[in-house]
């Protein structure tokens, strides 16, 4: 993980937040611990790890305790706002244990009368005992300046960094940077709607190239909840092999399961963090998942949909929809093998949360999701479902 991109977002939000002695904020430091004690069902039929020659135990059944903190801060000209989890699945068995850690900042100063800094950095580490060919990393850092209007219409501009790396499987690592322009504009009293473009440029051990992204996102904001649907066109260029004669690839390596695990679970801890329905969908239903991001040099149709709403003073349900269509070739493996060639695939998956509070420091949890992916490639056809169940409570 990035140390220093995470040093530089607190530094940001020192500026972003004075301190206390020089300008009186208009609201305190917002901090709250929590724990979750979680059990957790995981049935799968996708390959362990996507590789037919990686034996392992799936999760199946299991208990899970995580540990959370979110902090928020609101001043004059920006805020700040935070939140780290770390889970240890299935500590008591040996076979199936695993630690899964993430975290997330975010701070945002104002710029003159319509301007506005943003930067944010998220980080994921994930260690798996008994096989090491599960551990990795990743990180995410983005910068955000926009400029709007008293009518509410906009625009503005932004650059990310990502990179990913795993201990074993070195041909699934990769950096990727982005720059990406946008407008933006009101619908209505409480609807918003933004058009962007952005290009990404990759660096893999098997391959190098970049794509142009399309999109646009139509968002809903109340005091009882958010909606929001996304589309999003991916269109490879520039797309050339790279020999690495030290990486040996097995397979497909086009799905990597216990990642898409991992992530579950963040959802999960994330979606209950300061502010998380209430400006931050293009977060809560992401057009990429850390299970097939790996997709470079694939043309690439992503529909998401999002609806989070308060159900009386102490529920909240959410729900979320994404479709996604694929074609092109594997350029995880050399050109010329079987496995290369082009294909296709369609994936659809559906999660949902229901947040119950019970009394002021113990919220009831259930959280359900379902992946199906259809292709003709063995590693890339296949079904997930995962449920979790439990007590979160409030320090």
């Amino acid at each position: 993980m990035k140390v220093g991109l995470v040093v530089a977002g607190l530094a940001l939000a020192a500026v972003a937040v004075p301190a206390a002695a020089q300008t009186p904020p208009a609201e305190e430091w917002k901090i709250r611990p929590s724990l979750y004690a979680l059990g957790a069902l995981d049935e799968s039929s996708d390959l362990p790890f996507a590789d037919p020659v990686v034996g392992a135990v799936e999760p199946g059944a299991g208990a899970n305790l995580g540990l959370g903190l979110d902090l928020a801060r609101q001043g004059d000209r920006g805020f700040f706002r935070g939140s780290l989890f770390a889970l240890a699945r299935n500590p008591f068995a040996g076979a199936r244990r695993s630690f899964f850690g993430t975290g997330r900042i975010e701070a945002s100063r104002r710029i003159g009368t319509g301007g506005r800094f943003t930067f944010a950095d998220a980080g994921r580490v994930q260690r798996y005992p008994q096989l090491d060919v599960s551990d990795y990393w990743a990180n995410e850092a983005s910068a955000r300046i926009e400029w709007s209007r008293p009518s509410g219409k906009g625009f503005g501009f932004h650059l990310s960094d990502r990179r990913r790396a795993l201990s074993e499987l070195t041909s699934l690592g990769f950096s990727r940077q982005a720059l990406g322009l946008g407008t933006f504009f009101p619908t209505g009293r409480q609807g918003r709607a933004e058009v962007g473009l952005e290009v990404q440029h990759y660096s893999a051990p098997t391959a190098r190239g970049g794509r142009l992204v399309l999109g646009g996102e139509w968002a809903w904001f109340s005091r009882r909840g958010a909606a929001s649907v996304r589309l999003a066109w991916f269109e490879p260029f520039g797309d050339r092999r790279v020999v690495d004669e030290q990486n040996v690839v097995s397979g497909d390596n086009s799905e990597f399961g216990d990642i898409g695990r991992g992530e579950f679970f963040e959802i999960l801890a994330l979606s209950g963090g300061h502010g998380a329905f209430l400006d931050e969908s293009f977060f809560i239903d992401p057009l990429e998942s850390e299970t097939d991001e790996w997709d470079f040099g694939r043309r690439k149709q992503v529909v998401t949909g999002l609806l989070s709403r308060r159900l009386g003073a102490h529920t909240t349900a959410s729900t979320f929809l994404r479709l996604q269509h694929r074609t092109g070739p594997n350029l995880l493996l050399p050109e010329g093998a079987p496995a290369a060639a082009s294909f296709t695939d369609d994936r659809i998956a559906l999660r949902a949360t229901v947040r119950r509070d019970v009394g002021a420091r113990v919220s009831l949890l259930l959280h359900g999701a379902w992946v199906k992916s259809w292709s003709d490639r063995p590693t890339v056809d296949f079904s997930r479902a995962l449920v979790a169940f439990g007590v979160q409570i409030h320090f």
